[in-house]
């Protein structure tokens, strides 16, 4: 399913099932590579049963054969970054960045990985942890969530104290904002053994430019406006939106930052693809 058709299904929850179930039933091999596992509990041995996990000194004890059940688990930590400024409410990006930080919050939690939640602006944070309970809390803030205001990342150095080390960090944003506060940030993030990825989500018609005639252009995030016609300002815009994007571009490559660019009519699966790939690298 593309994005818009994912956008129509009205719960957050489900929508983040849709994605990652139809993902994982797409792919010829396992997602679940990497795991450790530790012993759980014991159950009655039944024929057919691999012989390999039979537990002799109980059968010793007790004359009976049990074999060892085992947990995975995994000692993953990722930390979801989301971009609530105001800008994510143009067109449809705040639903589809909303809903992508949903599908992978979700596909770390089946991957029992400890899965954290930051909005810049400082709003929300929800710590690394796993559980089901854990993953409500997370689409609940993401349920609540409604982008305004500047991109502030003045608190960014603060929370990167709490960061653990060995962990993966996922920016999504559309990164319309000052280059160098948030490159700053991306690269802050990088250090002390973490993997980043940026996630840069963009509406369609910031890509097209569709608008037409005498219009009036409002920052969403300060107010302030531009009027002119369209068409005299297409080329201009667009050469802006290019310079701005290989910018960025060129930059997260020489953090050594994966960056993945997303329109709101495209798919969800190059985010979930980078996401287990980086992830595998771990183990």
């Amino acid at each position: 399913m593309n994005i818009q058709e994912i956008l129509s299904i009205p719960r957050l929850p489900v929508r983040a099932r849709v994605v990652v179930e139809g993902f994982l039933a797409g792919q010829h091999r396992s997602p679940y590579h990497g795991f450790s596992v530790q012993f759980s509990e014991h159950r009655p041995y039944t024929p057919g049963d691999d012989l390999r996990f039979l537990d002799w000194k109980v059968y010793a004890r007790r004359e009976r054969l049990y074999v060892k059940r085992f947990e995975e688990e995994t000692n993953l930590r990722a930390y979801l970054l989301l971009d609530v400024s105001g800008s994510m409410a143009f067109g449809t990006k705040w639903e589809v960045a909303r809903t992508l930080a949903a599908a992978l919050a979700y596909l770390l939690h089946l991957q029992r990985d400890a899965v954290a939640l930051w909005t810049f602006p400082d709003r929300v944070a929800h710590p690394p942890r796993t559980g089901r309970l854990h993953l409500q809390r997370i689409f609940g803030s993401l349920d609540s969530l409604h982008p305004e205001g500047p991109p502030d990342l003045s608190t960014f150095r603060e929370a990167l104290q709490a960061m653990r080390s060995r962990s993966l960090v996922v920016w999504i944003t559309d990164g319309l904002m000052p280059p160098e506060a948030f490159l700053e940030g991306v690269k802050l993030s990088r250090t002390a053994r973490r993997d980043v990825l940026v996630f840069q989500v963009l509406d369609r018609d910031e890509f097209r430019f569709p608008f037409r005639g005498s219009l009036r252009f409002v920052d969403l995030e300060t107010g302030e406006a531009v009027e002119g016609v369209a068409e005299a300002l297409k080329t201009a815009y667009e050469a802006r939106l290019e310079a701005h994007l290989q910018h960025l571009r060129d930059a997260l490559l020489s953090f050594g930052v994966e960056h993945t660019l997303l329109s709101t009519e495209g798919t969800f699966l190059p985010a979930l693809l980078a996401l287990l790939h980086h992830r595998k690298r771990w183990f």
